[in-house]
């Protein structure tokens, strides 16, 4: 993999951690059931940033076999 690839990817689960970070913090102060609900929301940040990163790292490698 090349290092501005590396890069990004780290670069967005970062993104991923400090967005459902702030989910959590945010659902546990305002949500009836506290933590739990809270944390399930995270996970779902999480998963939905990764897989947003998945799909645009997956576009730009067709577009590259396309342009060769």
């Amino acid at each position: 993999m090349s290092e501005i690839k590396l890069r990004a990817r780290e670069f967005v689960r970062l993104l991923a951690i400090l967005v459902g970070g702030s989910a959590l913090a945010g659902g546990a102060a305002v949500m009836p059931g506290g933590v739990l609900p809270a944390m399930a929301i995270a996970f779902m940040t999480i998963a939905a940033v990764y897989a947003g990163q998945q799909l645009a790292v997956w576009r730009i490698q067709q577009q590259l076999q396309r342009s060769r």
